[in-house]
């Protein structure tokens, strides 16, 4: 297996283990039976991280970290040369409003910390956090870090989500507007699947049947708003089931506080991604 074939979990495990290992042989010569093991590890620890797309840097282990390394994988990505980042806070560089996001995971790194000194045990600690970062050009990219402690040190394994995250932040932007139509709509509408389970009513369809949208969604049909077509031929989910493309009836429908509401139904074929109709 090549290096960067690697899991992000694996790259991280040998990261720290490796970095461990030639602190470890740094600081202890006697150790050392001679040069090879040591050159050895550093050439492997550089492969891994200057030949994988994620972005590595390891920091100091405090409330305002600074770089101590970077890998090149950041000037691909951020712009950045190695020397551009190293020495200088990260602080520098994380959105104003998402800095806040690391005042809790430093706090509870160093209180792990202090653990570590008092009991002489190592405790192993991992935390995913996502934020943005500013590139050369003053763009902002979306990166999901994995950090974990390192001795004295951070290690953090990154990698930039931004594409997913805006592609994400879209499709909520146009489901609350498609929302805003749906609930606008002078007509009550309300979405059933093949089960009779109601997933989505709007507001107008909640105040004709005197029940709460939350209240109605996961309901079967039948339970919430009752008419005499229910577990009927006549039924215009079972008529869509059945084949037919458009149901136009008139009938009176009861509500669960017993008053009865005359009104003109009009059902379509809800489809899935198939095609098939999967509910009205």
């Amino acid at each position: 297996m090549k290096d960067t074939d690697k899991s992000r979990e694996d790259l991280i495990t040998e990261l720290v283990e490796l970095r461990e290992r030639i602190q470890e042989l740094e600081g202890s010569p006697d150790r050392l039976i001679s040069d090879e093991p040591s050159g050895q590890q550093r050439e492997r620890y550089r492969l891994i991280s200057e030949n994988t797309s994620d972005l590595i840097a390891v920091t100091t282990f405090e409330m305002n970290p600074v770089y101590i390394y970077v890998s090149p994988s950041h000037e691909k990505i951020m712009g950045y040369k190695p020397e551009q980042l190293v020495g200088r806070p990260g602080y520098d560089f994380i959105h104003p409003e998402d800095k806040k996001k690391f005042l809790p995971l430093l706090k509870n790194y160093l209180s792990l910390k202090v653990k570590i000194l008092l009991t002489g045990r190592e405790h192993e600690m991992s935390e995913v956090i996502e934020y943005r970062v500013m590139d050369t050009s003053g763009n902002w990219h979306y990166l999901e870090s994995t950090i974990n402690i390192m001795q004295d040190e951070l290690l953090f394994v990154s990698r930039d989500v931004s594409e997913q995250t805006r592609a994400v932040e879209s499709i909520k932007l146009a489901y609350a507007e498609l929302m805003q139509i749906f609930n606008t709509t002078v007509e009550g509408v309300r979405v059933i699947d093949k089960e009779y389970n109601v997933l989505l009513v709007n507001e107008t369809f909640s105040k004709l049947s005197g029940i709460g949208g939350e209240q109605m969604t996961g309901k079967k049909c039948y339970e919430v708003f009752n008419s005499h077509l229910c577990h009927s031929p006549q039924c215009p989910l079972t008529c869509i089931l059945c084949g037919e493309v458009r149901v136009e009836c008139d009938t009176e429908i009861e509500r669960k506080d017993g008053m009865c509401i005359p009104c003109a139904i009009t059902a379509t074929p809800f489809r899935g991604s198939n095609g098939d109709p999967i509910g009205i």
